[in-house]
């Protein structure tokens, strides 16, 4: 019962996909439908692609960094002739940071420390909790590598530039 219902099924196939006045080979038959699944993997590959494109955008390093100790939050502000990124630092040990710009990523990391002192009448508390960070995105498009540089906005802020390439 069951090789009938395979040979049934095998020239329901065949007859399916046949050409009227035209029988297709096995091999034929074979060959389209590896055809077919080729052209299915590569539509499948192609929403795909789009699909992780829309996913990872600039924004998503907007709150780079966290509540938890998670690393600098980090803003990108575009402007005429450069791209740049400003480190919020606060609870960043900057002798700990590190920043390296190669192979078209931007590496960021280092240590945050947040030390909290607890006070009552009889006793008091101190809690230290050092975490560190790491964290790599990549160079902006539109800017030149080898142009980066970085300067101290301020005390807590360190803005990462990427000059603009020329066009």
């Amino acid at each position: 019962m069951k090789t009938l219902t395979l040979i049934l099924s095998f020239l329901f196939l065949l007859n399916a996909h046949a050409q009227p006045g035209k029988a297709k080979t096995l091999d034929e038959e074979m060959a389209d439908s590896f055809s077919r699944m080729r052209k299915m993997m590569q539509a499948q590959g192609q929403m795909m692609n789009q699909m992780m494109n829309s996913l990872v955008t600039d924004k998503d390093f907007d709150n780079f960094g966290s509540a938890l100790g998670g690393g600098p939050k980090v803003v990108r502000k575009d402007e005429k002739k450069s791209i740049n990124y400003e480190l919020h630092l606060e609870g960043v040990d900057k002798d700990s940071l590190n920043i390296v710009v190669e192979n078209g990523l931007v590496r960021i990391s280092g240590e945050t420390k947040v030390e909290q002192i607890d006070e009552s009448q009889n006793s008091k508390s101190r809690r230290v909790s050092i975490s560190s960070f790491s964290k790599a995105f990549p160079v902006p498009q539109g800017a030149e590598e080898s142009s980066f540089s970085v300067e101290e906005k301020d005390k807590s802020i360190l803005l990462l530039k990427f000059n603009r390439t020329k066009i």
